[in-house]
C-alpha cells in the first residue's frame, strides 16, 4: 500500500511544479508595449456644421493594452482611447471623453456631451494609423517613442 502511494505522490508532485513553475497568470509582454503619442485630426462635419480640429495624444501600450490621453480626464475636451493590439498589429480602439467648444462639434451639441467612437488602426512595431469608424471623418498617426 504505501509503495503504491509513493508512486502516485511520485507523479503528482512533478506534475504540479510544472503547473506552478510559470508563476502568477500576469499578461505577457507585447512588441508594442511602451510610450506613445498620437494626433487624431478631424475633418469638418458630414453635416457642415462641425469645424475641423487636432488632438494631441500621449500615452503607453502595457501588455498590448493601449491607454492614451487628451486633456484632463473628465473635463471639457478631453478623451481617453483604449483598447487592446492584437499580435499582427491589428486594433479596435475606443474613445471616451467630453466635447469642448459646440462649434466644433457634431451638430454643434453643447459643451459637456459624451464622446464615443471607435477607431480600425493598424500598428507595427513604431508607427500605426487608423481612422474613426463613426460620426465624422478622423485619421489617428501614432509614433512610438
Amino acid at each position: 500500500m504505501k509503495r503504491s502511494v509513493r508512486k502516485i505522490l511520485l507523479g503528482v508532485v512533478p506534475a504540479i511544479a510544472c503547473v506552478s513553475a510559470g508563476g502568477p497568470a500576469h499578461a505577457a509582454a507585447s512588441p508594442f508595449d511602451g510610450s506613445w503619442q498620437a494626433t487624431l485630426d478631424c475633418m469638418v462635419t458630414r453635416d457642415g456644421l462641425g469645424k475641423p480640429f487636432s488632438w494631441d495624444l500621449r500615452g503607453d501600450v502595457r501588455n498590448g493594452f493601449m491607454t492614451m490621453q487628451h486633456g484632463r480626464t473628465g473635463m471639457q475636451n478631453s478623451g481617453t482611447l483604449t483598447g487592446k493590439i492584437g499580435a499582427g498589429g491589428d486594433a479596435m480602439l475606443h474613445m471616451n471623453g467630453i466635447a469642448g467648444d459646440p462649434s466644433y462639434n457634431i451638430g454643434n451639441v453643447k459643451a459637456g456631451s459624451p464622446i464615443h467612437f471607435s477607431a480600425s488602426v493598424h500598428f507595427d512595431a513604431t508607427r500605426g494609423d487608423g481612422a474613426r469608424n463613426e460620426g465624422r471623418d478622423c485619421a489617428l498617426h501614432f509614433i512610438k517613442q
